[in-house]
Protein backbone atom coordinates (compact mmCIF):
# COMPACT_ATOMS: atom_id res chain seq x y z
CA UNK A 1 0.00 0.00 0.00
CA UNK A 2 2.89 2.27 0.93
CA UNK A 3 4.45 1.87 -2.85
CA UNK A 4 1.43 2.20 -4.70
CA UNK A 5 0.74 5.48 -2.22
CA UNK A 6 3.93 7.08 -3.11
CA UNK A 7 3.65 5.95 -7.00
CA UNK A 8 0.38 8.05 -7.13
CA UNK A 9 1.62 10.75 -5.28
CA UNK A 10 4.85 11.02 -8.14
CA UNK A 11 2.42 10.37 -10.64
CA UNK A 12 0.29 13.23 -9.52
CA UNK A 13 3.54 15.71 -8.45
CA UNK A 14 4.56 14.91 -12.55
CA UNK A 15 0.74 15.64 -13.24
CA UNK A 16 0.53 19.26 -11.62
CA UNK A 17 3.98 20.07 -12.96
CA UNK A 18 2.99 19.08 -16.38
CA UNK A 19 0.09 21.43 -16.06
CA UNK A 20 -2.34 18.81 -16.11
CA UNK A 21 -4.30 19.97 -13.29
CA UNK A 22 -7.36 17.35 -13.63
CA UNK A 23 -4.69 14.25 -13.27
CA UNK A 24 -3.31 15.79 -10.55
CA UNK A 25 -6.47 16.60 -8.20
CA UNK A 26 -7.50 13.28 -8.96
CA UNK A 27 -4.38 11.56 -7.67
CA UNK A 28 -4.22 13.55 -4.98
CA UNK A 29 -7.58 12.93 -3.79
CA UNK A 30 -6.66 8.83 -4.72
CA UNK A 31 -3.88 9.29 -1.91
CA UNK A 32 -5.52 11.41 0.86
CA UNK A 33 -8.27 8.87 0.78
CA UNK A 34 -5.48 6.45 1.67
CA UNK A 35 -4.27 8.45 4.47
CA UNK A 36 -5.41 11.73 5.11
CA UNK A 37 -2.15 12.87 7.04
CA UNK A 38 0.00 14.43 4.41
CA UNK A 39 0.81 17.63 4.70
CA UNK A 40 2.80 18.27 1.56
CA UNK A 41 -0.20 16.48 -0.25
CA UNK A 42 -2.94 18.56 1.31
CA UNK A 43 -0.43 21.93 -0.04
CA UNK A 44 -0.37 20.62 -3.67
CA UNK A 45 -4.12 20.10 -3.81
CA UNK A 46 -4.67 22.80 -2.45
CA UNK A 47 -2.73 24.54 -5.04
CA UNK A 48 -3.93 22.31 -7.78
CA UNK A 49 -7.56 23.57 -6.73
CA UNK A 50 -6.51 27.25 -6.82
CA UNK A 51 -5.84 27.07 -10.28
CA UNK A 52 -9.10 25.26 -11.19
CA UNK A 53 -10.66 28.44 -9.28
CA UNK A 54 -12.17 26.59 -6.51
CA UNK A 55 -11.40 28.55 -4.34
CA UNK A 56 -13.28 27.43 -0.51
CA UNK A 57 -11.97 24.11 -1.27
CA UNK A 58 -7.97 25.34 -2.18
CA UNK A 59 -8.86 27.10 1.51
CA UNK A 60 -9.70 24.28 3.18
CA UNK A 61 -6.94 22.32 1.85
CA UNK A 62 -4.20 25.09 2.83
CA UNK A 63 -5.62 24.39 6.30
CA UNK A 64 -5.79 20.86 6.42
CA UNK A 65 -2.00 21.25 5.96
CA UNK A 66 -1.73 23.46 8.57
CA UNK A 67 -3.51 21.17 10.19
CA UNK A 68 -0.85 18.34 9.61
CA UNK A 69 1.93 20.25 10.43
CA UNK A 70 3.28 21.27 6.76
CA UNK A 71 6.86 22.12 6.95
CA UNK A 72 6.50 25.45 5.81
CA UNK A 73 3.28 26.43 7.26
CA UNK A 74 4.36 30.21 6.05
CA UNK A 75 3.50 29.63 2.54
CA UNK A 76 0.27 27.70 3.18
CA UNK A 77 -0.94 31.17 4.96
CA UNK A 78 0.66 33.07 2.22
CA UNK A 79 -1.60 31.09 -0.22
CA UNK A 80 -4.26 31.43 1.73
CA UNK A 81 -4.01 35.39 1.93
CA UNK A 82 -3.40 35.62 -1.66
CA UNK A 83 -6.71 34.09 -2.55
CA UNK A 84 -8.50 36.02 -0.09
CA UNK A 85 -7.06 39.44 -1.96
CA UNK A 86 -7.13 38.55 -5.64
CA UNK A 87 -10.24 36.62 -5.88
CA UNK A 88 -13.02 36.86 -2.72
CA UNK A 89 -11.78 40.89 -1.97
CA UNK A 90 -11.54 39.58 1.54
CA UNK A 91 -8.69 41.89 2.92
CA UNK A 92 -8.90 41.74 6.59
CA UNK A 93 -8.92 37.81 6.30
CA UNK A 94 -5.94 38.12 3.92
CA UNK A 95 -4.18 40.15 6.60
CA UNK A 96 -4.59 37.65 9.37
CA UNK A 97 -3.28 35.05 6.89
CA UNK A 98 -0.18 37.49 6.73
CA UNK A 99 0.05 38.27 10.82
CA UNK A 100 0.07 34.40 11.00
CA UNK A 101 2.48 33.57 8.03
CA UNK A 102 5.16 36.21 9.82
CA UNK A 103 4.98 35.09 13.20
CA UNK A 104 6.09 31.44 12.21
CA UNK A 105 8.77 33.31 10.26
CA UNK A 106 9.20 36.60 10.92
CA UNK A 107 12.24 36.83 8.17
CA UNK A 108 9.81 35.64 5.51
CA UNK A 109 10.64 38.30 2.78
CA UNK A 110 7.56 37.54 0.56
CA UNK A 111 5.17 37.59 3.42
CA UNK A 112 6.38 41.36 3.97
CA UNK A 113 6.51 42.18 0.43
CA UNK A 114 2.70 40.67 0.09
CA UNK A 115 1.57 42.32 2.94
CA UNK A 116 3.30 46.03 1.45
CA UNK A 117 0.89 44.96 -1.52
CA UNK A 118 -2.30 44.83 0.76
CA UNK A 119 -1.68 48.01 2.24
CA UNK A 120 -0.93 49.92 -0.73
CA UNK A 121 -4.20 48.12 -2.29
CA UNK A 122 -6.21 49.91 0.59
CA UNK A 123 -4.16 52.70 0.72
CA UNK A 124 -2.23 52.89 3.94
CA UNK A 125 0.86 54.50 2.70
CA UNK A 126 2.71 54.34 6.19
CA UNK A 127 1.83 50.79 6.79
CA UNK A 128 2.96 49.27 3.18
CA UNK A 129 6.66 51.88 3.26
CA UNK A 130 6.98 49.23 6.79
CA UNK A 131 6.12 46.30 5.44
CA UNK A 132 8.85 47.16 2.27
CA UNK A 133 11.27 48.37 5.00
CA UNK A 134 10.81 44.98 6.96
CA UNK A 135 11.78 43.13 4.09
CA UNK A 136 14.78 44.98 3.23
CA UNK A 137 16.11 44.58 6.57
CA UNK A 138 15.77 40.65 5.50
CA UNK A 139 16.91 41.23 1.74
CA UNK A 140 18.69 44.27 1.19
CA UNK A 141 18.40 43.31 -2.86
CA UNK A 142 14.85 42.92 -2.84
CA UNK A 143 13.84 44.38 -6.22
CA UNK A 144 10.69 44.33 -5.57
CA UNK A 145 10.99 46.16 -2.01
CA UNK A 146 13.06 49.10 -3.81
CA UNK A 147 10.85 49.19 -6.46
CA UNK A 148 7.77 49.62 -4.54
CA UNK A 149 9.28 52.24 -1.80
CA UNK A 150 10.06 54.10 -5.10
CA UNK A 151 6.50 54.29 -6.26
CA UNK A 152 5.38 55.46 -3.02
CA UNK A 153 8.00 58.43 -2.83
CA UNK A 154 7.14 58.82 -6.72
CA UNK A 155 3.13 59.20 -4.56
CA UNK A 156 4.86 61.63 -1.58
CA UNK A 157 6.61 63.83 -4.14
CA UNK A 158 9.88 63.07 -2.49
CA UNK A 159 12.01 60.90 -5.11
CA UNK A 160 15.36 62.44 -4.45
CA UNK A 161 14.99 60.32 -0.92
CA UNK A 162 15.40 56.88 -3.07
CA UNK A 163 17.40 57.74 -5.95
CA UNK A 164 20.69 57.24 -4.15
CA UNK A 165 20.03 53.85 -2.77
CA UNK A 166 18.47 52.43 -5.99
CA UNK A 167 21.32 53.58 -7.31
CA UNK A 168 23.32 51.91 -4.97
CA UNK A 169 21.40 48.78 -5.70
CA UNK A 170 21.78 48.94 -9.26
CA UNK A 171 25.90 48.84 -9.17
CA UNK A 172 25.50 45.48 -7.18
CA UNK A 173 27.16 43.14 -8.97
CA UNK A 174 25.61 40.26 -6.88
CA UNK A 175 22.10 41.14 -7.48
CA UNK A 176 20.10 38.91 -9.43
CA UNK A 177 18.45 39.31 -12.37
CA UNK A 178 15.11 39.73 -11.58
CA UNK A 179 15.98 42.02 -8.75
CA UNK A 180 18.42 44.36 -11.30
CA UNK A 181 14.97 44.22 -13.53
CA UNK A 182 12.44 45.80 -10.89
CA UNK A 183 15.09 48.08 -9.53
CA UNK A 184 15.56 49.68 -13.13
CA UNK A 185 12.37 49.97 -13.56
CA UNK A 186 11.78 51.41 -10.60
CA UNK A 187 14.72 54.27 -10.87
CA UNK A 188 13.52 54.30 -14.69
CA UNK A 189 10.20 56.33 -13.58
CA UNK A 190 11.99 58.19 -10.36
CA UNK A 191 14.30 59.67 -13.09
CA UNK A 192 11.17 60.54 -15.28
CA UNK A 193 9.42 61.99 -12.24
CA UNK A 194 12.98 64.41 -11.72
CA UNK A 195 13.17 65.04 -15.48
CA UNK A 196 16.16 63.49 -16.05
CA UNK A 197 14.01 62.23 -19.42
CA UNK A 198 17.63 61.00 -21.43
CA UNK A 199 18.40 58.98 -18.60
CA UNK A 200 14.92 57.35 -17.52
CA UNK A 201 14.61 55.99 -21.17
CA UNK A 202 17.44 54.69 -21.51
CA UNK A 203 17.33 52.49 -18.40
CA UNK A 204 13.57 52.09 -19.22
CA UNK A 205 14.79 50.61 -22.76
CA UNK A 206 17.51 48.34 -20.80
CA UNK A 207 14.97 46.92 -18.11
CA UNK A 208 12.47 45.68 -21.27
CA UNK A 209 15.46 44.07 -22.92
CA UNK A 210 16.38 42.45 -19.74
CA UNK A 211 12.92 40.94 -19.23
CA UNK A 212 12.56 40.01 -22.86
CA UNK A 213 15.44 37.93 -22.82
CA UNK A 214 14.25 36.24 -19.35
CA UNK A 215 10.88 35.52 -21.76
CA UNK A 216 10.54 32.02 -22.88
CA UNK A 217 10.37 31.63 -26.76
CA UNK A 218 7.00 30.69 -26.31
CA UNK A 219 6.08 33.58 -24.56
CA UNK A 220 6.99 36.32 -26.49
CA UNK A 221 5.07 38.22 -28.93
CA UNK A 222 4.20 37.33 -32.13
CA UNK A 223 2.98 39.80 -34.38
CA UNK A 224 1.59 37.83 -36.82
CA UNK A 225 -0.23 35.33 -35.00
CA UNK A 226 -1.87 38.72 -33.22
CA UNK A 227 -2.73 40.11 -36.35
CA UNK A 228 -4.12 37.17 -37.63
CA UNK A 229 -6.61 36.62 -34.57
CA UNK A 230 -7.79 40.43 -34.93
CA UNK A 231 -8.54 39.67 -38.26
CA UNK A 232 -10.24 36.63 -37.55
CA UNK A 233 -12.44 38.27 -34.47
CA UNK A 234 -13.13 40.92 -36.78
CA UNK A 235 -14.29 38.54 -39.70
CA UNK A 236 -16.21 36.35 -37.77
CA UNK A 237 -20.27 36.06 -37.61
CA UNK A 238 -21.15 36.36 -33.58
CA UNK A 239 -24.26 33.98 -32.72
CA UNK A 240 -27.43 35.61 -31.47
CA UNK A 241 -27.03 37.31 -27.96
CA UNK A 242 -28.45 35.67 -24.98
CA UNK A 243 -31.98 37.77 -23.48
CA UNK A 244 -31.22 39.18 -20.32
CA UNK A 245 -31.81 36.55 -17.14
CA UNK A 246 -34.51 37.15 -15.35
CA UNK A 247 -32.87 37.30 -12.12
CA UNK A 248 -29.72 36.98 -10.27
CA UNK A 249 -26.33 38.98 -10.29
CA UNK A 250 -25.66 40.55 -13.57
CA UNK A 251 -22.18 42.75 -14.82
CA UNK A 252 -23.31 45.87 -15.93
CA UNK A 253 -20.58 47.85 -17.06
CA UNK A 254 -17.31 46.30 -18.80
CA UNK A 255 -14.30 49.13 -18.39
CA UNK A 256 -11.81 48.28 -21.22
CA UNK A 257 -9.01 49.47 -23.14
CA UNK A 258 -5.18 49.14 -23.80
CA UNK A 259 -3.41 48.69 -19.89
CA UNK A 260 -2.33 52.21 -18.44
CA UNK A 261 -4.86 54.21 -20.13
CA UNK A 262 -6.92 55.31 -17.57
CA UNK A 263 -9.34 52.19 -16.64
CA UNK A 264 -8.63 52.66 -12.78
CA UNK A 265 -9.34 56.53 -13.12
CA UNK A 266 -13.14 55.32 -14.74
CA UNK A 267 -13.89 52.57 -12.52
CA UNK A 268 -13.23 54.84 -9.06
CA UNK A 269 -14.82 58.24 -10.65
CA UNK A 270 -18.38 55.66 -11.37
CA UNK A 271 -17.83 54.41 -8.11
CA UNK A 272 -18.12 57.46 -6.39
CA UNK A 273 -22.06 56.68 -7.46
CA UNK A 274 -23.84 54.84 -4.59
CA UNK A 275 -25.27 52.65 -7.42
CA UNK A 276 -22.17 51.35 -8.67
CA UNK A 277 -20.05 48.46 -6.97
CA UNK A 278 -16.12 48.86 -8.48
CA UNK A 279 -15.48 45.15 -9.27
CA UNK A 280 -11.68 45.76 -9.96
CA UNK A 281 -10.04 43.60 -12.48
CA UNK A 282 -11.13 40.18 -12.92
CA UNK A 283 -9.42 37.71 -15.32
CA UNK A 284 -12.88 35.90 -16.01
CA UNK A 285 -13.38 36.39 -19.56
CA UNK A 286 -10.06 35.53 -20.93
CA UNK A 287 -9.59 32.79 -18.66
CA UNK A 288 -13.17 31.18 -20.46
CA UNK A 289 -11.95 32.10 -23.54
CA UNK A 290 -8.64 30.03 -22.73
CA UNK A 291 -10.36 27.46 -21.37
CA UNK A 292 -13.65 26.96 -22.76
CA UNK A 293 -13.47 28.59 -26.19
CA UNK A 294 -10.40 27.26 -27.54
CA UNK A 295 -9.79 27.58 -30.68
CA UNK A 296 -10.80 31.41 -30.64
CA UNK A 297 -12.56 33.08 -32.03
CA UNK A 298 -14.07 29.77 -33.65
CA UNK A 299 -15.26 28.13 -31.28
CA UNK A 300 -17.58 31.38 -30.20
CA UNK A 301 -18.79 31.95 -33.83
CA UNK A 302 -20.14 27.82 -33.65
CA UNK A 303 -21.38 27.85 -29.53
CA UNK A 304 -24.70 26.49 -29.02
CA UNK A 305 -27.05 28.45 -26.93
CA UNK A 306 -26.89 26.04 -24.13
CA UNK A 307 -23.06 26.49 -24.59
CA UNK A 308 -23.58 30.21 -23.79
CA UNK A 309 -26.18 29.89 -21.32
CA UNK A 310 -23.77 28.02 -19.27
CA UNK A 311 -20.31 30.35 -19.90
CA UNK A 312 -22.33 33.04 -18.53
CA UNK A 313 -23.96 31.49 -15.59
CA UNK A 314 -19.93 30.52 -15.43
CA UNK A 315 -18.81 33.96 -15.39
CA UNK A 316 -21.83 35.35 -12.75
CA UNK A 317 -20.68 32.16 -10.28
CA UNK A 318 -17.32 33.76 -10.16
CA UNK A 319 -18.27 37.37 -9.87
CA UNK A 320 -20.56 36.01 -7.03
CA UNK A 321 -17.70 33.81 -5.61
CA UNK A 322 -15.78 37.33 -5.40
CA UNK A 323 -18.28 38.55 -2.68
CA UNK A 324 -20.53 40.33 -5.13
CA UNK A 325 -23.98 39.60 -4.53
CA UNK A 326 -25.71 42.69 -5.55
CA UNK A 327 -25.92 46.34 -7.17
CA UNK A 328 -24.00 47.30 -10.30
CA UNK A 329 -20.68 46.00 -10.57
CA UNK A 330 -18.01 46.90 -12.99
CA UNK A 331 -15.30 44.52 -14.86
CA UNK A 332 -12.45 46.46 -15.45
CA UNK A 333 -10.23 43.68 -17.04
CA UNK A 334 -8.93 46.05 -19.53
CA UNK A 335 -7.88 43.70 -22.50
CA UNK A 336 -11.79 42.78 -22.56
CA UNK A 337 -11.43 44.99 -25.48
CA UNK A 338 -10.22 42.27 -27.05
CA UNK A 339 -13.65 40.28 -26.65
CA UNK A 340 -16.39 43.04 -26.27
CA UNK A 341 -18.36 40.70 -29.27
CA UNK A 342 -17.96 37.89 -26.50
CA UNK A 343 -19.27 40.10 -23.91
CA UNK A 344 -22.24 41.18 -25.41
CA UNK A 345 -23.27 37.88 -26.68
CA UNK A 346 -23.65 36.69 -23.18
CA UNK A 347 -24.78 40.13 -21.56
CA UNK A 348 -26.33 42.32 -24.43
CA UNK A 349 -27.72 45.10 -22.00
CA UNK A 350 -24.42 45.79 -20.50
CA UNK A 351 -22.48 49.25 -21.06
CA UNK A 352 -19.28 49.33 -22.31
CA UNK A 353 -16.77 52.05 -21.10
CA UNK A 354 -13.83 52.49 -23.27
CA UNK A 355 -10.77 54.06 -21.41
CA UNK A 356 -8.30 55.92 -23.52
CA UNK A 357 -6.27 58.66 -23.77
CA UNK A 358 -2.89 59.97 -25.89
CA UNK A 359 -1.37 56.39 -27.66
CA UNK A 360 2.27 57.97 -27.47
CA UNK A 361 1.46 58.74 -23.62
CA UNK A 362 -0.23 55.33 -23.22
CA UNK A 363 2.90 54.15 -25.18
CA UNK A 364 5.76 55.62 -22.52
CA UNK A 365 3.62 54.47 -19.28
CA UNK A 366 3.25 51.11 -20.85
CA UNK A 367 6.89 50.58 -21.68
CA UNK A 368 7.91 52.19 -18.22
CA UNK A 369 5.83 49.52 -16.40
CA UNK A 370 7.16 46.48 -15.17
CA UNK A 371 4.55 43.90 -16.21
CA UNK A 372 4.39 39.98 -16.43
CA UNK A 373 5.00 38.34 -19.42
CA UNK A 374 1.18 38.11 -20.43
CA UNK A 375 1.55 41.79 -21.67
CA UNK A 376 4.92 40.73 -23.71
CA UNK A 377 4.04 43.47 -25.66
CA UNK A 378 5.06 46.14 -24.33
CA UNK A 379 8.99 44.95 -24.15
CA UNK A 380 10.01 46.24 -27.35
CA UNK A 381 8.75 49.34 -29.22
CA UNK A 382 8.22 47.91 -32.48
CA UNK A 383 5.47 45.57 -30.67
CA UNK A 384 4.23 48.09 -28.86
CA UNK A 385 3.20 50.17 -32.12
CA UNK A 386 1.52 46.72 -33.62
CA UNK A 387 -0.31 45.99 -30.53
CA UNK A 388 -1.21 49.71 -30.47
CA UNK A 389 -2.42 49.75 -34.21
CA UNK A 390 -4.52 46.18 -33.65
CA UNK A 391 -6.33 47.80 -30.44
CA UNK A 392 -7.45 50.44 -33.06
CA UNK A 393 -8.55 47.86 -36.06
CA UNK A 394 -10.48 45.85 -33.61
CA UNK A 395 -12.05 48.94 -31.82
CA UNK A 396 -13.10 50.42 -34.68
CA UNK A 397 -15.24 47.00 -35.61
CA UNK A 398 -16.49 47.11 -32.06
CA UNK A 399 -17.67 50.24 -32.56
CA UNK A 400 -19.19 49.50 -35.77
CA UNK A 401 -21.35 46.92 -34.21
CA UNK A 402 -22.32 48.59 -30.94
CA UNK A 403 -22.37 52.11 -31.51
CA UNK A 404 -23.98 54.14 -28.71
CA UNK A 405 -23.16 50.73 -26.45
CA UNK A 406 -19.62 51.72 -26.43
CA UNK A 407 -18.77 54.93 -24.35
CA UNK A 408 -14.97 56.42 -24.91
CA UNK A 409 -14.09 57.92 -21.56
CA UNK A 410 -10.92 60.29 -22.25
CA UNK A 411 -8.33 60.48 -19.91
CA UNK A 412 -7.15 63.71 -21.13
CA UNK A 413 -10.33 65.33 -21.30
CA UNK A 414 -11.17 63.82 -17.85
CA UNK A 415 -8.41 65.98 -16.00
CA UNK A 416 -8.93 69.25 -18.10
CA UNK A 417 -12.86 68.83 -17.66
CA UNK A 418 -13.69 65.91 -14.64
CA UNK A 419 -17.56 66.96 -14.32
CA UNK A 420 -18.53 67.17 -18.03
CA UNK A 421 -16.77 63.75 -18.54
CA UNK A 422 -17.93 61.99 -15.24
CA UNK A 423 -21.30 63.54 -16.11
CA UNK A 424 -21.01 62.03 -19.16
CA UNK A 425 -20.03 58.29 -18.50
CA UNK A 426 -22.66 58.22 -15.34
CA UNK A 427 -25.29 58.96 -17.56
CA UNK A 428 -24.19 55.94 -20.36
CA UNK A 429 -24.57 53.58 -17.63
CA UNK A 430 -27.89 54.29 -17.03
CA UNK A 431 -27.58 56.35 -13.75
CA UNK A 432 -28.22 60.00 -13.08
CA UNK A 433 -25.58 62.06 -12.26
CA UNK A 434 -25.86 63.45 -8.88
CA UNK A 435 -23.16 66.50 -7.96
CA UNK A 436 -20.59 66.56 -5.27
CA UNK A 437 -20.36 62.50 -5.24
CA UNK A 438 -18.11 62.18 -2.43
CA UNK A 439 -14.47 60.72 -2.94
CA UNK A 440 -14.36 56.92 -2.25
CA UNK A 441 -11.35 54.89 -0.10
CA UNK A 442 -12.14 51.60 -2.70
CA UNK A 443 -9.43 49.17 -2.76
CA UNK A 444 -7.02 49.61 -5.82
CA UNK A 445 -5.44 46.45 -7.46
CA UNK A 446 -3.34 47.52 -9.69
CA UNK A 447 0.07 49.44 -11.41
CA UNK A 448 -1.92 52.83 -10.77
CA UNK A 449 -2.88 52.14 -7.21
CA UNK A 450 -1.50 55.72 -5.97
CA UNK A 451 -1.48 57.86 -9.13
CA UNK A 452 -5.38 56.91 -8.82
CA UNK A 453 -5.56 58.66 -5.12
CA UNK A 454 -4.06 61.67 -6.25
CA UNK A 455 -5.64 64.55 -7.41
CA UNK A 456 -6.93 64.70 -10.56
CA UNK A 457 -3.59 66.65 -12.51
CA UNK A 458 -2.68 66.82 -15.92
CA UNK A 459 1.07 65.96 -15.78
CA UNK A 460 0.88 62.63 -17.60
CA UNK A 461 -1.40 64.68 -20.53
CA UNK A 462 1.83 65.45 -23.62
CA UNK A 463 4.46 63.05 -21.18
CA UNK A 464 5.51 61.92 -24.86
CA UNK A 465 6.87 64.42 -26.16
CA UNK A 466 9.94 64.29 -23.65
CA UNK A 467 10.29 61.12 -25.29
CA UNK A 468 9.60 62.44 -29.09
CA UNK A 469 13.03 60.75 -30.87
CA UNK A 470 12.73 57.49 -29.22
CA UNK A 471 9.18 57.44 -29.98
CA UNK A 472 9.84 56.92 -33.50
CA UNK A 473 9.64 53.35 -33.75
CA UNK A 474 5.92 53.13 -32.27
CA UNK A 475 4.56 56.29 -34.35
CA UNK A 476 5.66 54.14 -37.18
CA UNK A 477 4.37 50.29 -36.38
CA UNK A 478 1.42 52.01 -35.12
CA UNK A 479 0.50 54.80 -37.58
CA UNK A 480 0.79 57.74 -35.33
CA UNK A 481 2.12 61.45 -36.83
CA UNK A 482 4.71 63.85 -35.58
CA UNK A 483 1.71 65.26 -33.71
CA UNK A 484 1.02 62.03 -31.94
CA UNK A 485 -2.63 61.71 -33.80
CA UNK A 486 -3.69 58.33 -35.29
CA UNK A 487 -3.16 58.54 -39.33
CA UNK A 488 -6.13 57.62 -41.41
CA UNK A 489 -6.35 53.65 -41.96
Amino acid sequence: MADDKHSIIRQADAALNAGDITTAVSGYRRVLGIDNSLADVWFNLGYALRIQRKFPEALDCYSHALDHKVQRPEEAHLNRAAIFTEQLNAYDKARTELDAALERNPVFVAGWLNLGLLYEDTGNIAEARYAYGRALQIDPQSGRALSRLAAIATFENKVSTEVGRLEAALRLPSLAPNDAVDIAFGLANLYDAMGRHEQAFALAASANQAQHRFLPEASRYDPVAHERLIESICNMTLPPPLLKADKGLEPNVFICGLFRSGSTLAEQLLARHSDIVAGGEHDFIPEIVRGNLQPYPEKLATATRAELESIRLDYVSRLAANGHVSGQVTDKRCDNFLHIGFIKTLFPHAKIVHSYRAPLDNAVSLFFQHFSEDINYSMDLGHLGHWLAQYRKIMTHWKSLYGTDIHDFSYDATVHSPEAEVRAMVEHCGLTWREGSPSTNNVVKTASAWQVRQPLHQRSSGRWRNYEHDLLPVMHAAGIDEDGNWLSF
